[in-house]
């Protein structure tokens, strides 16, 4: 009888200076089309050499047969539509014996349906290098992050205001956030009301000029501290107003004094923190504020910075 595996694996961890050293992470491929698999492995390898130990099937069987085999596993590529079933499958096993990062492949644009499953993202075919390997390094650095350990409930249900009602049973929260990079907190104010929300930067394209990042909005919270005490104490400082100047736009005008915002004539007030932990004055909204639902709030101002 050979053998066990595992026992293998633990005499290579324990006796030092044995075998060659352990690769950095595996690769799974699932995927039918031979030809694309030798270029996603090609440029795997490229990108990453000896760090990277890919391993490859073309149909579920084969899938089956191969990950018997794994002990570890760090990344899941998955075709979608496979000669003898479909790759949506092997996801539950995939993840109940690895959890690994799992990006799904599909030949058309997805549907609804994509949302349910496990997966952290997806690739539209055709693929090229730059979108494999651009993709898989932000999911590894989301996932070494933990980036969901970071947020609280309901500021996770924010960033998913347009993907899904449910963070917690979905990680495509980390597909979304993949893509932008948290920048800072700021306070907009109107209607007597103030509300918190946090300015993500989407990441341009290799090629693309950083200025042109786009701004996503994402409501956080509410203050637990009025406007007026935060200002006095320096933790806010008035940046200026939206006026409204007609149907639904706004013109900025710059806030010239250190009074409070006046906010009555339907403007929205602009703050941002100037102190170094703003999260302590963040709480949650009981309850949208004023006329002017939450969406729509954010959409002006997400015009605005774009």
């Amino acid at each position: 009888m050979a053998q066990d595996p595992r026992a293998e694996a633990e005499v290579a961890r324990t006796d030092e200076g044995e075998g060659p050293p352990a690769p950095n992470f595996r690769v799974f491929v699932l995927e039918d089309d031979a030809a694309l698999v030798d270029v996603l492995e090609a440029w795997l390898h490229k990108q990453y050499g000896d760090t990277v130990t890919v391993h490859t099937a073309h149909s579920l069987a084969e899938a089956e047969s191969v990950l018997e085999e794994l002990l570890t596993l760090d990344f899941a590529i998955i075709d979608r539509k496979l000669p003898d079933g479909n790759g949506d499958e092997l996801l539950d096993s995939l993840i109940d014996r690895f959890d690994p990062i799992t990006v799904m492949i599909t030949g058309t644009v997805p549907g609804p349906d994509l949302i349910s499953l496990p997966i952290h993202d997806y690739f539209v075919k055709p693929i090229d290098e730059d979108q494999l390997l651009n993709g898989l390094s932000l999911l590894e650095k989301l996932e070494a992050a933990n980036a969901l350990q970071a947020y609280s409930d309901a500021r996770k249900a924010s960033l998913l205001e347009y993907h899904l009602d449910d963070p917690d049973a979905n990680p495509l929260f980390r597909r979304f956030a993949a893509r932008w990079e948290y920048d800072r907190l700021e306070v907009a104010t109107y209607e007597d009301a103030a509300v918190v929300y946090e300015l993500y930067i989407g990441q341009p394209g290799s090629d693309a000029d950083p200025a042109e990042a786009s701004v996503q909005l994402s409501v956080a919270g509410g203050l637990n501290t009025p406007v007026e005490d935060l200002l006095a104490e320096g933790a806010l400082v008035a940046e200026g107003e939206l006026v409204p100047s007609g149907g639904t736009d706004y013109a900025w005008v710059k806030h010239e004094s250190d009074e409070p915002i006046d906010t009555s004539d339907g403007a929205i007030g602009i703050y941002r923190f100037s102190c170094p932990v703003p999260e302590e004055y963040v709480t949650d909204l009981e309850s949208p504020p004023g006329d002017l639902a939450l969406t729509d709030l954010m959409a002006v101002l997400e015009q605005e910075y774009n």
